[in-house]
């Protein structure tokens, strides 16, 4: 890569951690900073256009559209990482039993990964939501789960190249066990795609959480998650009334924006490569 390319990467990087920090400190700072309650409901104040009192102008019930975004930023942050976490993990564990053992254990955990994610990541999330619930861990579950295998299909990939490189077969003629070789030997060599796999998890696991909101079926109120915020307010639209869909439409797209101008920095300097 060009000196002038990696600096314009390296800026785009600078910036997705930067907007990546702001949403973390709105997600563990929310109440304190938010200029008002985020649910609190005031009927004397509904629909105010974008002013200096309410920068976002409020919503049908009166509430502080910003003071909204600010404390809604809490659910996507957390729920975003969690469920990148958990497919991350599930996929790299499955990614490498599949390319260190092949044969039976790689066809049985390929077929069980195409069949699932052969139905939309949407859908198997809806399913899943609708089956166990509405919990925190259900959501998780829902969004990560079905993530995992696309992870797992990627971490075997590189296991494979690894997987007969010298270090392994000296830890082989050592009489290292298996699991010591795929945590010990693979994994460290497998990191860079680890990363990578996890940070563009984050980003797809907001989208997944954002539509599962918007249908009803993810955060419930009275949780100013973005999504929800959208699926409420988004039929004032046909009546001029633009700001409470607007603004946290602009924060998911901020939030997920930054994840991949650091995933691509990050691709473009060779890490996951």
């Amino acid at each position: 890569m060009s000196g002038r390319l990696w600096r314009l990467r390296k800026k785009g990087f600078v910036i997705g951690a930067a907007i990546l920090l702001f949403w973390t400190l709105c997600a563990v700072l929310g109440p304190a900073i938010a200029p008002y309650s985020a649910v609190k409901v005031d009927l004397d104040s509904e629909l105010l256009y974008p002013s200096l009192t309410h920068p976002f102008g409020t919503d049908d019930l009166g509430r502080d559209v910003l003071s909204r975004v600010i404390v809604g930023a809490r659910d996507i942050v957390t729920y975003s990482l969690c469920a990148a976490a958990f497919a991350t993990f599930l996929g790299l564990c499955l990614g490498l039993l599949a390319g260190y053992f092949g044969r039976v254990i790689d066809g049985v955990l390929s077929r069980i990964g195409e069949t699932i994610m052969s139905i939309p990541g949407l859908i198997f999330a809806l399913l899943v939501v609708t089956a166990l619930g509405h919990s925190f861990f259900a959501i998780v579950f829902a969004i990560g789960f079905g993530d995992a295998w696309a992870v797992a299909r990627t971490i075997k990939s590189v296991v494979i190249t690894l997987r007969y490189q010298d270090y392994v077969s000296m830890a082989q003629l050592r009489g290292e066990s298996s699991l010591y070789i795929m945590f010990r030997e693979l994994l460290p060599n497998a990191l860079g795609v680890v990363l990578v796999e996890f940070t563009t998890r984050i980003g797809l696991s907001a989208f997944a959480l954002a539509s599962l909101a918007f249908l009803g079926l993810g955060v419930q109120p009275p949780e100013p998650a973005w999504g929800l915020q959208i699926s409420a307010q988004y039929t004032q639209l046909m009546t001029g009334i633009w700001w409470p869909v607007l603004f946290p439409a602009l924060a998911i797209a901020s939030f997920v924006i930054a994840i991949y101008l650091m995933v691509d920095a990050l691709q473009d300097r060779g890490v996951g490569a």
